[in-house]
C-alpha cells in the first residue's frame, strides 16, 4: 500500500483522490500512529495540488491530532511556506502558533518563512513582532534572518530601519546575501545616492558574489522604476565595460521601461536588440510580446493591442495570465467592463488561472462601471482562490463604494481591512472622505 501511495504522489499530475483512499485503506489495516510518513506526505501531497486543496489540508492536519500523530517540524515548515508564497500572513502565523501548541520547536527555518510572508505582504510590524519574539525566546539570529529582516524593512522603503538590521548583521560578522544586497541598491538608487549604490556593489564584490549580474539587474531594475532612461541605458554599456554581458533579461527591463510609458518606438528599437542577442527567438519571447501590448495599452491604443494579443493566440505563442491582465487593466481604466470581462474568461479559456492582479482589474472594471455587486463577486472569488486582498485591493473596493455614495458598506470594507492587520493608506482615507462627500455626511 505505501508503495501505491508513493506512485501517487510521484506521478503526474497526482490522483489526490486515490492517494486518500489508500491512506484510508492504511489507517484500517495498521494503528494509525504509524503512519507519521504517511499523513506528512499526505498533507505534502494536498500543498502540491493545482491549485492547492487547502481543505484537504486543513482536514488532515486535523486528523493526525485526533489520531494522536505528530506532525513534524518540515511539515509544519510546508504549511507555513505555502502561506509565505500566498503572502497570508494570518495563515502563516496560524500555523507557527500551532506548531507552539503542538511543543514542536519553531526553528530558524520556519522563522525565516514567517518574516519572508511579512515581506511578501508588506507587514514590517508583524516582522518585528516575530524578531523580537525569536530573540526573547532564546533563538538566536543567523545571517538569514538578518538578511530577510533587511529585505522587509526595504519593501516598505524604510531605509534607515533596514540599515540598523544592516549594522546588526555586520556586527556578527555574518555577510549579505546577493538577494539582500540588491534590495539596497535599489532603494539606495531609488534615494539618488550614488555613493551607496558603489560601496554595495564594492562589498559584494569583495564578498565574491557570483551572482554580479543580479546586481547590475537590481540597479537597472531601481533606474527603469525612477523613470531614469539615459542613465538606464548608459548602464546597459557599463554592465558591457565591466565584463558582464547584457542578457535576455537586461535587455527586458529596458524593454519594460519604455512599454510602462508607452514609448512604442523605444520598445521596438531595444526589442530588436533583444532578438539578435537571443538570435531571433526574442522575437516571439514572452516578455517581448507582454512589453508590445504594454506599450499600446499605455499610450491609449487598447484595441490595437486587443487585436495584436488575438494575433498571438492564433499563431500559439507563448503567452501567460500577464498577457491577459495587461489587456484587463486597460480596459478596466477604459471604463470598458465588457471587454475586461471577456479577457479575464479567455484566461480560463487558454488554460491558465486568474491571479492576483486579474481579480483587481476586474474590481477596477466593476468599480468603474459603477456595478458594486460584480465588484463585491470578484473580491469574493479573490478570497477563494487564496489571494489575500491588498491595501490596493481595498481601496478599489472603497472606491466603488463611494462613487455609489455607498458609506455604511465602504466603512464596513475599511473595517474589515484594519482588522486584517493591513495599515489604510492616504488613497483608501481619500476614498472614504469621497464616500461622506457624496452623501453629505460632513460630520463623518
Amino acid at each position: 500500500l505505501y508503495i501505491a501511495m508513493k506512485n501517487y504522489f510521484y506521478d503526474a499530475p497526482p490522483d489526490l483522490g486515490a492517494a486518500e483512499r489508500v491512506l484510508l485503506d492504511m489507517r484500517t489495516a495498521f494503528e494509525p500512529r504509524r503512519l507519521s510518513g504517511q499523513y506528512n506526505a499526505m498533507i505534502k501531497l494536498c500543498l502540491d495540488s493545482q491549485p492547492p486543496n487547502y481543505d484537504r489540508v486543513e482536514h488532515w492536519y486535523r486528523s493526525m491530532l485526533l489520531d494522536g500523530v505528530p506532525v513534524t517540524v518540515r511539515t509544519f515548515g510546508k504549511l507555513i511556506n505555502a502561506a509565505s508564497e500566498q503572502g497570508n500572513v494570518r495563515e502563516a502565523e496560524r500555523w507557527v502558533q500551532e506548531m507552539i501548541a503542538q511543543g514542536v520547536e519553531v526553528d530558524l527555518v520556519a522563522l525565516t518563512t514567517m518574516l519572508k510572508a511579512c515581506g511578501k505582504a508588506k507587514n514590517a510590524e508583524r516582522a518585528e513582532y516575530w524578531f523580537k519574539w525569536a530573540v526573547s525566546s532564546g533563538l538566536k539570529p543567523d545571517s538569514m534572518i538578518y538578511n530577510t529582516m533587511i529585505k522587509v524593512h526595504l519593501t516598505v522603503q524604510n531605509v534607515p530601519r533596514a540599515e540598523t538590521y544592516l549594522e546588526q548583521l555586520r556586527e556578527t560578522g555574518a555577510q549579505l546575501t546577493s538577494w539582500a544586497v540588491a534590495a539596497l541598491i535599489q532603494a539606495y538608487t531609488l534615494a539618488g545616492d550614488s555613493e551607496k549604490v558603489n560601496s554595495c556593489l564594492q562589498e559584494a564584490r569583495a564578498a565574491g558574489f557570483r551572482l554580479v549580474r543580479k546586481l547590475h539587474e537590481a540597479v537597472l531594475q531601481s533606474l527603469a522604476k525612477s523613470r531614469n532612461f539615459k542613465e538606464l541605458e548608459d548602464w546597459v554599456q557599463h554592465m558591457a565595460a565591466e565584463g558582464v554581458r547584457p542578457s535576455a533579461d537586461n535587455y527586458g527591463i529596458v524593454v519594460q521601461a519604455y512599454a510602462d510609458v508607452g514609448d512604442h518606438e523605444a520598445v521596438e528599437r531595444w526589442s530588436t536588440k533583444f532578438a539578435d542577442l537571443s538570435g531571433g527567438s526574442g522575437s516571439s519571447s514572452p516578455q517581448r510580446i507582454l512589453s508590445q501590448l504594454q506599450a499600446l495599452v499605455k499610450s491609449s491604443d487598447i484595441h490595437s493591442a486587443e487585436r495584436q494579443m488575438e494575433t498571438f493566440l492564433a499563431d500559439r505563442r507563448v503567452v501567460n495570465v500577464m498577457h491577459f491582465n495587461a489587456l484587463i487593466t486597460g480596459f478596466a481604466h477604459a471604463g470598458d467592463l465588457s471587454r475586461a470581462t471577456y479577457w479575464f474568461e479567455r484566461i480560463t479559456q487558454e488554460g491558465e488561472l486568474p491571479n492576483a492582479v486579474s481579480f483587481d482589474s476586474m474590481i477596477l472594471a466593476c468599480s468603474k462601471a459603477e456595478d458594486v455587486e460584480r465588484a463585491e463577486n470578484y473580491f469574493k472569488q479573490r478570497e477563494k482562490a487564496r489571494f489575500s486582498p491588498t491595501e490596493f485591493t481595498y481601496a478599489i473596493m472603497i472606491g466603488a463604494y463611494a462613487r455609489i455614495g455607498a458609506a455604511v458598506r465602504a466603512e464596513r470594507m475599511f473595517d474589515t481591512m484594519v482588522a486584517s492587520g493591513l495599515k489604510p493608506t492616504d488613497i483608501i482615507y481619500a476614498a472614504l472622505l469621497k464616500t461622506y462627500c457624496g452623501v453629505k455626511a460632513h460630520d463623518r
